[in-house]
């Protein structure tokens, strides 16, 4: 019997930490995009109703997201940027699930290099699950420039 009872201790232990490992690394995952933030974006909207009409039409299907992106950047609200861009993250505005079932939140961004509190505010789309292990922008950073080349 008492064996059995020891057995069955060490299990319900296992268990409970198994759901603490499982539960902490959920609750990680989902946190999404925090204010400081540096990333990567391609696709970004000089207004907020362009970014909401984007996100409208991506949670239906590819095809709309697409088409709605192209007009937009041929509306001149919204541009593309095929070697990407970096951004600095000021809030999250909004959070949707796309039409492959990912989360995805809408940002109010600006220049990382940009010291003004009153710079060009951007908004773009980016998937929550990029989110994890981003650099937070450090203002005090001194970037080493390289000597000059020797010709």
């Amino acid at each position: 019997m008492t064996v059995f009872r020891k057995a069955l201790t060490s299990i319900i232990i296992l268990f409970s930490i198994c759901m603490f490992i499982i539960i902490n690394s959920k609750a990680e995952a989902s946190e999404g995009f925090k204010k400081d933030q540096v990333a990567g974006t391609k696709y970004i909207c000089y207004t907020k109703e362009a970014i909401m009409r984007l996100s409208f039409y991506d949670v239906n299907n590819k095809i709309e997201s697409i088409a709605t992106a192209r007009a937009l950047v041929s509306a001149g609200v919204c541009e593309y940027y095929p070697q990407g861009l970096l951004i600095k993250v000021r809030e999250v505005i909004h959070e949707y699930t796309d039409y492959n079932k990912l989360v995805v939140q809408v940002l109010s961004c600006v220049n990382p290099e940009s010291t003004r509190e009153d710079s060009p505010i951007v908004y773009i789309a980016a998937y929550k699950q990029l989110a994890t292990d981003l650099p937070l922008f450090d203002k005090d950073k001194k970037e080493e420039k390289p000597d000059g080349l020797k010709v």
